[in-house]
């Protein structure tokens, strides 16, 4: 089956002028839901030039196209890579032992063994329901990796089921406050 990309042209008319606004999006085979977005740009677009005093006409029109040979290469390589980076990180879950946590930040992060942060700090995760409910781990010179498995156990001792995803370490001095999410 050939791949497609859905291809947004809208072409804006003011004075005489002719603005056209090309994007091609959303790779792939299956149906587009990009009417809406299509029709949210040009309206974002016509109302500027109307606060600006223009009379702008817009004509929006959305389509599959075909891809070219090298779109279809590129768009195999980069499925290709991204399915070994996924590979990649499920491996390094289970050489940590990750049971809960599901890493949302770059996950290039866990590569580097270089530490994410210097010192003895002590890792604080609060509960999102109840901000009373705390849980800490003191760490020295940890790693991303370090903190994966911190916040692995964090999760666990918290309860959560449904706050799972690492998003964020923020330091406040000697507290690296862990932030989680969907």
């Amino acid at each position: 089956m050939a791949q497609t990309r859905y291809q947004v042209s809208i072409e804006i008319f003011v004075d005489g002028d002719t603005w056209p606004l090309d994007t091609c999006d959303d790779y792939g085979s299956g149906l587009h839901g990009r009417d809406a977005e299509r029709e949210a740009v040009a309206r974002r677009v016509t109302e500027q030039l109307e606060s600006l005093g223009y009379r702008p006409s817009v004509q929006c029109e959305g389509r599959d196209v075909l891809l070219t040979e090298q779109e279809e290469v590129l768009l195999s390589r980069a499925s290709e890579e991204e399915a070994a980076a996924r590979a990649h990180y499920e491996q390094t879950r289970r050489e940590l032992g990750i049971e809960r946590a599901i890493w949302s930040m770059d996950y290039r992060l866990l590569q580097d063994l270089a530490p994410a942060f210097e010192g003895p700090l002590t890792v604080v995760y609060r509960d999102f329901a109840d901000e009373q409910a705390v849980v800490c781990e003191a760490v020295t010179d940890p790693t991303w990796r370090d903190l994966f498995q911190v916040a692995d156990r964090l999760i666990g001792r918290n309860g959560s089921r449904r706050r799972l995803c690492v998003e964020d370490f923020r330091l406040s001095g000697a507290e690296l406050h862990l932030h989680t999410g969907f």
